[in-house]
């Protein structure tokens, strides 16, 4: 494999993963080819996008967050805290408390429209609770331009919603 081909991978590979990797997310933008010629060699430029902004931070006294996340949605959400849950389902109306999560920690957040079968997404808010190490989630409806699908906590407690 040619080193721009490994760049070409790591690059995919991050934007693939977004924020979750890091609150700085790299896009790729590649020259489209017209038919019947070969395809160039060059790098594509990268585009640095602002960082992120944390929704908010929390304070951390361990190394573990209890996580509550509460489903105002109109609908069933399935959701993981990737690596320390396999994918669970959350009535509407209901809530849940996620107890000694690993930090830093992805919670997605996934569910589809039963009549048309599109993707949904959720108005996300995200505040501290308790006096340390907690963070309670509320998932509300939220159209396809506004929602997100996805909170990250990293090391310093702050919180992204993407």
């Amino acid at each position: 494999m040619n080193q721009n081909a490994s760049k070409l991978k790591l690059v995919s590979l991050s934007v693939l993963m977004g924020s979750f990797l890091s609150p700085t997310v790299l896009a790729v933008q590649s020259p489209v080819q017209p038919l019947g010629q070969p395809p160039t060699t060059a790098n594509p430029p990268l585009v640095a996008q602002a960082p992120l902004e944390a929704a908010v931070q929390i304070r951390l006294t361990a190394d573990r967050l209890n996580v509550r996340i509460i489903n105002q949605s109109s609908t069933p959400v399935f959701y993981t805290a990737a690596g320390d849950t396999p994918s669970r389902s959350l009535a509407r109306g209901s809530e849940v408390l996620l107890r000694q999560l690993r930090i830093p920690t992805s919670l997605l957040f996934a569910a589809t429209d039963q009549a048309t079968g599109d993707r949904l997404f959720y108005n996300i808010t995200v505040q501290a609770e308790g006096e340390g190490n907690g963070l309670r989630i509320i998932l509300r409806d939220g159209g396809e331009n506004e929602g997100r699908t996805a909170v990250f906590v990293d090391t310093l407690g702050k919180v992204f919603v993407d």
